[in-house]
């Protein structure tokens, strides 16, 4: 069922506008140099949700958290948005935001050896370094962080929200946690990794540099540039962000490589009743879009929902560019699982352009490099 061009979509892409105006204040989570990139909240919206760094999650965890609720009320849903390889959780900030004035509760928070596990020594001991990469501690942590969001907010549904890398931990913690997660989103779920990330843009070349010395660090430079986005507008975002960790050892790309290898597998382990929703560009050079059929097969449910968008790429919900089309998705599925009639589609993509983000519709590409 489909809301007519409901209020949630309007809502979305309001949040999205970066054009500083009279009685705009920048928001204080961005990462962003604001030279380039004014985080601009409208002090209307600003009132009706609050952001809480490092509360009392990363108290009860040891790690950074990010939290994005309603200023009044209890959520109907929060969202647990776990993020891609390379990225951190503040990169949900815009989406984030829209959701929570529109009553749905939005928490992240950042993998080891990303963000600020990786810049800050705070939240590192000599016995425990959480500034090097660990996917299998960084999970132990997700289920930490959802048991104590369902603890704090018993009568909300608990949906785990993942891009790239995400999206396996999200599959996970559905198969292994059905107690505590209502629904998973997938955005570009890695069920296998495209060659390219290994082979392509010089990287074999530093790779074997790489095996001769096992600590030998690769460059991601290349990646990020001709692999995340055919948008320049989102790929120079991520180059610009000084929290996307532009460097790792080979060592992490594979053990990366492994792990998002299980994806098909746990996802046998999920229930035939849960709620999914997939979002997935066919010019995605990260993972292989083809896999994702793989994936929804190995899943019992009943209830999946593909959104296949042909001519996108990659990174979708891990911007402030957010496109019109996506945000439809994900809307239309939240208005259908019933995460409240709350949002309606029609307001959420204004309230993006009014929340610091840039609702961006597609257009038919130039060239065969746009997404």
């Amino acid at each position: 069922m489909r809301t007519p061009l409901s209020k949630w979509t309007e809502i979305l892409l309001a949040i999205a506008c970066t054009a500083i105006g009279a009685g705009k204040a920048l928001a204080i989570e961005s990462t962003m140099p604001v030279d380039k990139y004014p985080d601009i909240v409208k002090p209307e919206l600003a009132s009706k949700y609050t952001y809480t760094e490092d509360g009392d999650l990363s108290q009860k965890i040891g790690i950074p958290t990010y939290e994005w609720m309603p200023a009044e009320g209890t959520p109907k849903a929060v969202i647990v948005g776990v993020h891609g390889l390379t990225l951190h959780g503040r990169r949900f900030r815009v989406l984030a935001r829209a959701l929570a004035i529109n009553k749905i509760g939005f928490v992240s928070f950042d993998m080891r050896g990303f963000g600020r596990c990786n810049t800050e020594s705070k939240w590192s001991t000599l016995k425990n370094d959480k500034s090097k990469v660990h996917l299998e501690k960084s999970y132990e942590e997700l289920e930490q962080l959802t048991k104590l969001v369902k603890e704090k907010y018993p009568d909300s549904k608990i949906v785990l929200l993942g891009e790239s890398l995400g999206c396996t931990f999200c599959v996970r913690m559905a198969g292994e946690h059905p107690d505590l997660v209502y629904g998973i989103v997938l955005s570009a779920p890695a069920v296998k990794v495209n060659a390219d990330m290994m082979t392509g843009a010089g990287n074999i070349e530093r790779g074997i540099k790489a095996a001769l010395s096992p600590h030998h660090v690769m460059d991601l430079h290349p990646f990020i540039r001709n692999l995340v986005s055919g948008r320049k507008q989102v790929t120079n975002e991520m180059l610009d962000d000084p929290m996307i960790t532009k460097k790792l050892t080979l060592g992490a790309l594979i053990s990366t490589d492994s792990f998002v290898d299980h994806t098909a597998k746990w996802g046998k382990k999920t229930s035939d009743k849960l709620p999914v929703l997939i979002i997935q560009g066919s010019r995605d050079a990260c993972v292989s879009p083809k896999h994702v059929t793989d994936l929804m097969a190995n899943m019992p449910s009943v209830d999946q929902t593909l959104s296949w968008k042909g001519q996108f790429g990659h990174l979708q919900l891990e911007t402030q560019f957010l496109r019109t089309e996506v945000l439809e998705s994900l809307v239309d599925w939240m208005y259908d699982h019933g995460a409240e009639n709350q949002v309606q589609v029609a307001n959420f993509e204004q309230n993006i352009n009014d929340l610091g983000g840039v609702v961006v519709r597609y257009s038919a590409p130039n060239t065969v490099a746009d997404d």
